[in-house]
């Protein structure tokens, strides 16, 4: 049997100083809804340097941190409008010279929202 997924999985990684504008963004296509918190992180994006710390203190020198503070934001929505949410991510970011995070997209095959008998996308859709 096949499965058949009409939901996507979004996640994204992004500076943090750019969280209102991805949110923005889910606003905008009324996603139901979204958690984002702070992260520690690496991957194929250059760090910038920053000032080195010693016990709280500035050393006068700089360093490129092999890990930074990132924002994780998740979110399930309807297979119709993932395209669309990636795409207006991208453009937000796309003037930039600098890659400034990642997206993953993934198949959900079905929410259900405990206690009721709603599912799939009466589950996630904002009420």
């Amino acid at each position: 049997m096949v499965a058949l997924y009409y939901m996507k999985q979004i996640i994204i990684y992004i500076d943090p100083e750019r969280n209102y504008e991805i949110l923005d963004i889910l606003n905008e296509h009324n996603v139901g809804g979204v958690a984002f918190y702070d992260v520690m992180g690496a991957g194929p994006v250059e760090h910038k340097p920053v000032h080195e710390m010693v016990r709280m203190y500035m050393t006068g020198k700089t360093i490129i941190p092999e890990h930074v503070k990132i924002t994780k934001i998740e979110t399930v929505v309807s297979d119709s409008i993932a395209q669309e949410i990636v795409d207006a991510i991208l453009n937000i970011v796309q003037s930039e010279k600098d890659p400034q995070g990642i997206i993953f997209v993934k198949d959900v095959a079905n929410a259900y929202i405990i206690g009721t008998k709603k599912n799939g996308d009466d589950a996630i859709r904002k009420r």
